[in-house]
């Protein structure tokens, strides 16, 4: 007779599968959608998706799109999210908050974008060896959610809905005037391209890489391990906020370790 840990654990396993096939259709309609407003841009540029660039010590990451433009490259990361979202420049986890069937709030993590793209951003220096290049990071959401809370603390990023990025890029370029030669934007796309011809078993492991981040690694025995400190995940309940009452999974070795996990 299957274990009812067996059950949780095979119902979490399905679950898993299907948002991420769902949040993948979600990524790149999002995506295809930043690029055609790339390609409405004025000046000589280049444009690049989901380039696969190596990480200093092992693994890849994955770019959502790069835009070589004559007036610098920028790095954008897309989020086709809904409902509510709350983030901080200097917090691990933003939060996408749902409504559920009972006009409850739902909410979920996910890993802060800009440091995201602070990460792409320093594998592209490091690719590129050119110091002169300014680089430009967007987080780029989709027009069905609404930003309800955003605390940044520099000006390293811009955060902005599609139907304002056309206008956010131009305004930019505008100001910054010409950085980049024909030759340069030539040159640059031609060495990034080779990153974006990925096998299937590259783009696997990538997603494999990416997922042991987010979700807790399962051992036989049914115990819940962490996936950034090794501690064990406990089940705890909520005290405060829309989601009082509720169980969630934390580390047992809060508060050295914040993640946690909502099933």
């Amino acid at each position: 007779m299957i274990s009812l840990i067996a059950l949780c654990i095979l119902g979490a396993f399905v679950a898993a599968i299907l948002a991420a096939v769902w949040g993948k259709d979600k990524g790149q309609a999002g995506e295809m959608q930043i690029y055609n407003v790339l390609e409405q841009l004025e000046g000589q540029k280049a444009i690049i998706s989901n380039c696969y660039l190596p990480l200093k010590d092992s693994g890849t990451t994955e770019v959502d799109l790069i835009l070589i433009h004559e007036s610098g490259i920028y790095v954008i990361e897309s989020k086709n999210y809904s409902g509510w979202i709350f983030g901080s420049e200097n917090h691990k986890y933003w939060t996408q908050s749902l409504p559920n069937h009972s006009g409850q709030a739902e909410k979920y993590q996910f890993y802060n974008p800009l440091w995201q793209n602070e990460t792409h951003i320093r594998c592209l220096k490091s690719l590129l060896q050119n110091n002169e290049v300014p680089y430009y990071s967007y987080v780029v959401f989709g027009n069905n959610c609404e930003i309800k809370n955003l605390h940044l603390v520099s000006n390293r990023h811009r955060v902005t809905y599609y139907r304002y990025l056309l206008g956010e890029l131009s305004e930019n370029a505008r100001s910054v005037g010409r950085c980049l030669t024909d030759e340069q934007i030539n040159a640059f796309y031609a060495l990034l391209l080779k990153f974006t011809d990925a096998s299937d078993e590259q783009k696997a492991r990538h997603i494999e890489e990416v997922r042991a981040k987010h979700y807790p690694i399962i051992k036989p025995d049914g115990t819940w391990i962490c996936p950034q400190c090794g501690g064990r995940l406990v089940p705890r309940v909520a005290r405060q906020g829309s989601g009082a009452g509720k169980t969630f999974w934390g580390c047992s070795n809060y508060p050295k370790c914040h993640f946690i996990y909502n099933k």
